[in-house]
């Protein structure tokens, strides 16, 4: 199931979980939103740690709010 963050400026402004069906089917994220915002969206799944709300996003890594 994937996971993706939504970059505002640099920076995690929101992180959109996976989201399923009655069947347990994941809904593929271009089901749920406009395209224009799916195309601003970054695929997150594979990243450990995951990144977090706030977490700074430079265009190819996440650096932690933290350190």
């Amino acid at each position: 199931m994937k996971t993706y963050a939504r970059i505002e400026e640099g920076v995690v402004a929101e992180i959109i979980k996976p989201m399923v069906d009655a069947e347990g089917n994941e809904i593929p994220i271009e089901a749920r939103f406009h395209p224009d915002f799916v195309a601003a969206l970054v695929d997150i799944t594979d990243i450990s740690p995951q990144p977090k709300e706030q977490d700074r996003y430079d265009g190819a890594a996440f650096h932690s709010q933290d350190g």
